[in-house]
């Protein structure tokens, strides 16, 4: 869950320590209390006892190595970033999870005129990290970035991949705004693939999703790279909605027809599967790559 409680307890000097640690952790993996003194312009005594206050509430481990020193959490980093869109009026109210996953939290979220949005937490850590960053050309030479750092880059490409598909006409979230490892966008209204056990007509939306994707491909110049029943919604007129791009990559990445083919198999073989179509994978890669 996000740190909310701890959030409202913070105050404008709590909040500058934890920007001088941010600042330090380019620099350092546990930065030293006198950078932090140093960076906040702060007294180290006065340093060490809101570093204390920070450490109980969970934004910040603190490690004794050859110094004292101190890193921020997941945690920590949230702060940083609702505070940041809360001061840039973006939203004012965080509500209920919407998804809870390996590699991003979203939860409801509120503007100053009361609108729904989705907010994007990226989380990105040693399992997930794994799995996807060969795929992930943005992260090339990365190694040594905290990965809330790389979580940092991975939400700046999902907002940019958003922000070129939706002004081209692709059905997906309308991204507003983002900041540090958080995406705001338009909230999402209907259910994942996944649970719909039922669809008026499985042919026609499976059609659908294959034009989203041959737009992507052929104007966006981009492959999702994870496509599956997971990932695609079903809004309340049964159009699909395709979210969940940080993987996403260009058409000229070297794994990108690969990657185009498993998204395509993935949602071949799940209309096949679960309403028992007779769906050729052929077909579909000759619609989206082909010339017509």
């Amino acid at each position: 869950m996000l740190p909310i409680q701890a959030y409202k307890q913070l105050t404008s000097l709590d909040f500058k320590l934890l920007r001088s640690i941010e600042a330090g952790m380019r620099s350092f993996k546990y930065v030293p209390i006198d950078v932090v003194s140093r960076k906040a312009r702060v007294r180290v005594e006065l340093a060490s006892k809101i570093l204390s206050k920070l450490c109980s509430l969970g934004l910040l481990m603190r490690r004794l190595v050859s110094y004292e020193g101190y890193t921020l959490t997941y945690w920590g980093y949230d702060c940083l970033a609702l505070k940041a869109l809360v001061d840039s009026d973006f939203i004012i109210g965080i509500g209920k999870p919407l998804g809870i996953g390996k590699e991003a939290d979203v939860y409801e979220g509120f503007t100053p005129v009361n609108e729904r949005v989705a907010v994007k937490f990226h989380r990105l850590g040693r399992i997930s990290f794994r799995k996807t960053r060969r795929f992930r050309s943005y992260l090339e030479d990365k190694d040594n970035l905290p990965w809330m750092f790389q979580a940092k880059i991975a939400a700046k490409n999902e907002y940019k991949v958003l922000e070129h598909l939706h002004s081209i006409g692709v059905k997906v979230p309308k991204p507003y705004t983002y900041n540090r490892h958080v995406v705001v966008m338009s909230f999402i209204y209907g259910d994942p693939l996944y649970v719909c056990d039922y669809l008026p007509n499985p042919i026609s939306f499976y059609k659908s999703i294959l034009t989203e994707v041959k737009k992507t491909y052929r104007i966006g110049g981009f492959v999702h790279g994870d496509l599956s029943e997971y990932n695609v919604i079903v809004s309340e007129d049964f159009l699909p909605l395709i979210i969940d791009w940080p993987q996403a990559v260009s058409i000229y990445h070297p794994s990108a027809e690969r990657l185009l083919k498993r998204d395509i198999f993935n949602i071949v073989m799940f209309f096949n599967r679960r309403f028992g179509l007779k769906l050729k994978f052929k077909d579909a890669f000759s619609f989206i790559v082909g010339a017509s």
